[in-house]
């Protein structure tokens, strides 16, 4: 009977094509929404008069803990009501929250704006995680959520070259207000077009044979007593510290150490971020679902692999003279550093029962954003700030140099995750 289930999908090829590539491109809007602010900062630090500190904790911070915060009760409901309807309705809520940041004329209303934002994404990848497991069996799931996750790379530089480009021409207010538009369409195209899945179709069903948890709290206590997914938690947070610091300050670092223009961040390193990212996310995936094969345990050896490689190009690439060296070289750690993201999501899947994914998920987002984009992103502006009065345009350099001490730790947590994961069934 299993088998059979395992065997039967929800539907055609074709839909479960429908599906992801919707997914992917939510996930490319949600993420051209929040890295457009990036490549904003510099101009709206102008004009508003804010220091790197006060744009840490507007553009880091504050959506962050929302984001993270929002984003556990919003995916515990997931758990139990329509994902379909969660996700079209945070995608609309954030879009509107986008638009809104165009009209912010100070500090304390563009913080408002951003918290909105970050409200409305609380709700829209948890959720989505956890219906992709639902339209694709256990061995598909490495590439699927590697497909997904390139919309992290395609939204990142679709919001660093549009943003930099209408910026340009008509300001940063209007770049906003473009951001905005395609998320509203995409919302109401996914509720009327995709179908809420059977939950656990593809899983055992001694998977689902106890009931679950009447809480949240309840429910994190179940993944703080499982040591595999405790350090695979632990271990995304510290690999987030630096792949989320490096994509909010990089085009700042440019910018600043390296004289770059809006107009040239816009034209050249929009494409290497992009690429860079697309390469370790789908990349990533795809070599773990290879490996797992022979290695079961890939989807976490491959992640500790990669971070442990990023540490020596990151150093290189922030040691260049040259922007234009420097960027052909941010090419391979950009790719290191996102390469976890993938198998991370698969095997989190596999470790997790299936009416608790999406609150599993939105932990791993809880923790990611809080610490990578929240702690990290402040650290670097703070020691922007202190170092600026010594080393003048260089101080982010040295800034973002300290925050990649985090990769070791990180490369060292997933193997303790890895030693605690079961074989050969979970992963």
């Amino acid at each position: 009977m299993n088998a059979l289930k395992a065997k039967r999908p929800l539907g055609s090829m074709m839909r479960q094509g429908w599906v992801l590539a919707l997914l992917f491109v939510i996930y490319a809007i949600n993420l051209l929404d929040r890295q457009i602010m990036a490549v904003l900062q510099e101009a709206i630090k102008l004009d508003l008069g804010l220091s790197d500190t006060e744009l840490a904790l507007m553009t880091g911070l504050s959506f962050a803990i929302f984001y993270s915060v929002m984003g556990l009760p919003i995916a515990w409901l997931a758990d139990r009501h329509p994902r379909t309807w969660i996700i079209s309705i945070s995608c609309a809520v954030w879009s509107l929250f986008t638009a809104l940041c165009g009209q912010a004329q100070n500090f304390a209303t563009l913080a408002l704006a951003r918290i909105g934002v970050g409200i409305g994404e609380a709700g829209g990848v948890a959720p989505a995680y956890a219906l992709l497991a639902d339209y694709f069996p256990p061995k598909q799931r490495g590439m699927a959520y590697g497909v997904m996750t390139l919309g992290i790379p395609v939204g990142v530089a679709l919001g660093t070259a549009l943003g930099a480009t209408i910026a340009h021409s008509y300001g940063w207010r209007a770049a906003f207000m473009a951001a905005a538009l395609p998320g509203l369409v995409i919302a109401v195209v996914f509720r009327l077009t995709v179908r809420e899945p059977k939950r656990g179709q593809f899983d055992d069903d001694s998977e689902i044979a106890s009931p679950p948890s009447t809480n949240i709290l309840s429910t994190l206590k179940g993944f703080k007593d499982n040591a595999a997914l405790r350090w695979l938690f632990i271990a995304s947070a510290l690999a987030s510290i630096p792949s989320q610091s490096f994509m909010h300050w990089f085009p700042s670092f440019l910018q600043r150490s390296h004289g770059m223009s809006l107009e040239q961040v816009g034209h050249y390193y929009a494409p290497v971020l992009g690429l860079g990212v697309m390469c370790g996310t789908f990349l990533g995936g795809i070599l773990a679902d290879r490996l797992a094969n022979t290695y079961p345990k890939a989807y976490i050896w491959v992640p500790a692999g990669a971070l442990f490689l990023a540490i020596p190009f990151s150093l290189i690439t922030l040691a260049i003279p040259s922007w234009s060296i420097a960027l052909l070289s941010a090419f391979i750690p950009f790719a290191l550093a996102t390469a976890w993201m993938a198998p991370v999501l698969a095997a989190l899947q596999s470790l997790t029962r299936q009416d608790e994914r999406a609150t599993a998920s939105a932990f791993l987002l809880f923790l990611n954003n809080l610490i990578g984009m929240g702690l990290g992103t402040l650290f670097v502006g703070v020691f922007g700030d202190l170092f600026t009065p010594i080393l003048g345009d260089q101080a982010l350099r040295l800034a973002l140099g300290l925050i990649l001490l985090a990769l070791p730790f990180a490369g060292w947590s997933f193997l303790k995750a890895a030693k605690h994961t079961p074989t050969p069934k979970k992963i």
